[in-house]
């Protein structure tokens, strides 16, 4: 399991320390893919209909949650990594949006995933706020999901199987998040529960009024106290005790 975790993060272009070039005249990149999908290793040339069918599926994500998610296919990259160029691929094509960018080399069946663009809101002159949009993922959330997907790809020997179980493993899991935080219910925020209190004391004010005159009423008998006073009575026949008149009490009622 650690091993697979340890893929998963190290597949994620979250390499905080590593420098990515701005550009590489030896790795240009290309214009962003219409149907979301590169072959450049033309593992799917003589099955276009399975690559129809692929690039429909990451359609489908984009349609449903807005969410591009592009998959470029190499045979092998000599000169850089996979890790390099997804982050140079994100930023050329998805920029500050909602998206990410799959790399896989088939001959050696490694990928990298691209990190997606943190966001902020100001807040205070010195103080900024992570914000999560609608179609946005976090760190935790693109590392537990691309762990997920790796545990099923890595053992998929064939090449073009491996980057269509990337591919569908990837909006699959996507798609899961952004479809779990939509029907997630909306939080209240400060403002609606106050309103929502202020409607209900104006639309209920009398039962509000004989609540809160039921409460006051419980609060006072709890409060009460019996006070028994001290009396003291002389011997009598020389009894130290008894005498005089006795009377009980019932407080349970």
């Amino acid at each position: 399991m650690w091993k697979v975790f340890l893929s998963a993060a190290a597949a994620i272009g979250l390499a905080r320390g590593q420098g990515i070039p701005a550009a590489d005249d030896a790795f240009p990149v290309p214009p962003r893919p219409a149907f979301q999908i590169i072959d450049d290793a033309r593992i799917f040339q003589h099955e276009p209909d399975r690559l129809r069918a692929l690039a429909d599926h990451l359609g489908d994500l984009r349609e449903t949650h807005a969410f591009p998610l592009y998959l470029v296919i190499h045979d092998s990259l000599i000169g850089t990594s996979a890790s390099e160029q997804v982050q140079r691929l994100h930023d050329a094509w998805i920029g500050d949006g909602s998206g990410l960018v799959a790399v896989i080399e088939t001959d050696s069946g490694r990928f990298a995933v691209s990190r997606p663009a943190r966001k902020s809101e100001r807040i205070a002159p010195d103080v900024e706020l992570p914000t999560i949009g609608p179609s946005d993922l976090t760190d935790l959330e693109l590392t537990g999901a691309l762990a997920r997907v790796a545990a099923e790809v890595l053992p998929v020997r064939d090449r073009a199987a491996r980057a269509e179980a990337l591919g569908r493993g990837l909006a699959d899991e996507v798609g899961a998040l952004l479809q779990a935080r939509r029907d997630a219910p909306e939080p209240r925020t400060k403002v609606r529960t106050m309103v929502l209190g202020v409607g209900l004391l104006a639309g209920c004010g009398p039962a509000a009024m004989v609540a809160v005159t039921l409460l006051r009423r419980a609060d006072s008998k709890a409060a009460r106290r019996f006070h028994f006073p001290q009396v003291h009575v002389g011997q009598r026949l020389g009894a130290p005790y008894g005498g005089g008149r006795i009377s009980s009490r019932n407080f349970r009622s």
